[in-house]
């Protein structure tokens, strides 16, 4: 058993997929990295209030990106993945049909959302006259669905660095445009506006220039196709819209419930513990077109028994990563921020989990429980909904956290039970197969 462990570890160090993960992980660094500086700038040097507003913002581009995406854009991954080497024009196919349906989606949601631009601000901060800022993000957020779509081409061709390129030069540039208005003191709301929001548009016109443009005037069945898409694509969309509804529920129900200062709280914690999400985006980025290519009970298990040999790393992290809070905290974001200290532990664990359990929701994912992921999201949703509202006006931040964190918990317990199911956890050979 040994032997073979030394073996497995020694063959992985030399494999591709480590190398690409590695590429992919140290982009994600970089970019993590520069967006963590760019927040601690914004939280010492911005008022609560202007802190109030461009969070919220931020959260309702994100929450769109997702909405319209449609899970179209993993879809096309998963499915472009497949046929991309054994039969390349198919994947052509895949990417033209899945470019059509994301301008068609975006546009119908776009025209809505400006519709109700009033009614969207109301909801984020009780007061309608910040309805510019709101269709200037709707309008914006269009560039961040282009980019997600471009950056899916560019991960079937596997094209990491570029990936990886594109990931970093947009938040290096935002974070020196934050740099330069600190410099010359004129980092208010309006100038940090500018900066959040020019990451998606050069994201976009990165991914748009670096990805392959051959698929444009291939001939497609439409109908067909989209069809195709859409049996796997309509449970993503939930997961993703609920997922997206969780990563940005905490922040704004806290904002509503209990204003800008506990937000700021939130924030403080949040924001430097999700920095670990660089290393779950980095395994999707890599995992996802290796593991939809596998095939059967076997492999997919051979795969499960070696990630499961990492999870000790995750203790270790944890262990060190709550007692480090009590000092990072106080120095990055000044002494004003102590009390988003177990708001970064009990986000740091439950951030950890996610990680823990990413691989795994790739092989339900290779498995077909679409439907069975999207149905647990939505019921973590709703528990996050719940416990928030109850929790946050008795705990506050920590409230927020302690609700999201029970819904890693049942993560954790439903995917198990989902593979244990599906004879893939404890997989065992049959004779004569």
């Amino acid at each position: 058993m040994l032997q073979n462990n030394f073996s497995y570890f020694s063959s992985l160090f030399k494999s591709k997929t480590l190398k690409n993960i590695s590429v992919v992980l140290t982009g994600g660094v970089a970019n993590s990295l520069l967006g963590f500086l760019g927040t601690v700038l914004v939280l010492r040097q911005l008022d609560v209030e202007a802190i109030g507003i461009i969070y919220p913002l931020l959260s309702i581009m994100l929450m769109l990106g997702q909405f319209i995406d449609f899970g179209i854009t993993q879809t096309c991954v998963k499915l472009a993945s497949s046929h991309y080497h054994k039969n390349p024009s198919r994947a052509l196919e895949i990417f033209n049909t899945s470019f059509r349906l994301k301008i068609i989606l975006s546009v119908f949601t776009l025209i809505l959302a400006m519709v109700f631009k009033g009614q969207i601000s109301y909801l984020l901060f009780n007061d309608k006259s910040y309805e510019n800022w709101v269709l200037v993000t709707l309008l914006l957020s269009f560039f961040s669905i282009m980019a997600s779509f471009y950056t899916g081409i560019l991960q079937v061709e596997g094209k990491f660095k570029v990936i990886s390129l594109t990931r970093v030069l947009p938040s290096f540039i935002k974070f020196t445009i934050l740099a330069t208005l600190l410099y010359v003191e004129k980092l208010d709301l309006f100038y940090c506006y500018i900066a959040f929001f020019s990451v998606p548009v050069i994201t976009f016109l990165m991914t748009f220039i670096s990805s392959r443009k051959d698929f444009y005037k291939v001939q497609i069945d439409f109908r067909q196709t989209s069809g195709e898409i859409y049996k796997y694509s309509k449970w993503l969309f939930v997961s993703m819209v609920t997922v997206a509804g969780i990563g940005q529920l905490d922040s704004l129900m806290v904002r509503s419930m209990q204003g800008s200062h506990e937000l700021a709280i939130l924030l403080g914690g949040l924001k430097l513990s999700s920095i670990l999400l660089v290393f779950a985006v980095a395994l999707i980025t890599i995992l996802l077109p290796k593991v939809s290519s596998m095939q059967g009970p076997k492999e997919l298990n051979f795969f499960i028994r070696k990630v499961l040999l990492f999870s000790p790393l995750f203790l270790i992290l944890i262990v060190i990563g709550i007692p480090i809070a009590r000092f990072l905290i106080p120095i990055l974001l000044s002494e004003k921020y102590i009390e988003s200290i177990p708001v970064f532990q009990i986000y740091f664990i439950g951030f950890c989990l996610d990680l823990f359990l990413t691989p795994f929701g790739l092989v339900l994912l290779k498995l077909n429980k679409e439907r069975r992921l999207a149905s647990l999201n939505v019921a973590q949703l709703l528990l996050n909904l719940i416990g928030n509202y109850f929790l946050i006006p008795l705990y506050g931040a920590e409230g927020a956290a302690i609700s999201s964190m029970s819904l890693r918990l049942l993560g954790i317990l439903f995917t198990l039970v989902l593979l244990y199911r599906s004879g893939v956890l404890f997989y065992r050979e049959k004779p004569g197969q």
